[in-house]
């Protein structure tokens, strides 16, 4: 029972509080998971398919486990005590100084929106451009080796490298839109 607001409001930081160091624990999880030793250990060749099972079994999509590992892998345990929400810190991951973006949005108490708007302008980055960044930054090119044998998963290089007098190659490019619903990308 509540006898004032401030007993409202301090119930709802506890809770606010909460949540956060639960997004920071899943990203610490997948930290941990994402490493080549225990991946493998796991029966997973890329970070993708491990993400695709994990989100399977929790519900979520790939794009919140790729965010809640950015965020963690960006902010030691130490560095995470700033009264924002996760969404602050997740903007500020993707800056060029995310230490110092974040103090930033602390002081100024910026939402999620306004860190970003403020970042892109101070660093003289247009809307348009920040958005062909953040699509380029996130898109995934596959390379499909096709030569009458089973279809691999490689990088440019290795294309390259493999690829005998005659073999071709076929390029998707895509960009995850919705739970690992996948968008070609033209």
């Amino acid at each position: 029972m509540f006898n004032t607001l401030q007993d409202v409001a301090d119930a709802m930081r506890t809770a606010l509080e909460h949540e956060r160091m639960a997004a920071f624990a899943q990203g610490d999880a997948l930290v941990i998971a994402a490493q080549p030793e225990t991946r493998e250990r796991l029966g997973f060749r890329t970070l993708d398919a491990l993400f695709e099972a994990i989100g399977a079994e929790t519900g979520q999509s790939r794009r919140t486990l790729y965010n809640y590992r950015k965020v963690s892998q960006t902010f030691a345990p130490n560095a995470r005590d700033a009264p924002v929400s996760w969404s602050v810190y997740l903007v500020a991951a993707g800056t060029d100084d995310p230490l110092a973006w974040l103090a930033r949005a602390a002081d100024e108490s910026l939402s999620a929106a306004a860190l970003r708007d403020v970042y892109k302008l101070e660093t003289g980055r247009a809307a348009e451009q920040h958005q062909v960044e953040r699509v380029l930054s996130t898109e995934t090119a596959r390379v499909m080796w096709l030569a009458g044998r089973r279809a691999l998963m490689l990088d440019d290089q290795q294309a390259e490298a493999a690829l005998e007098p005659g073999e071709y190659v076929q390029v998707t490019v895509w960009r995850e839109v919705h739970n690992g619903a996948r968008e070609d990308v033209a």
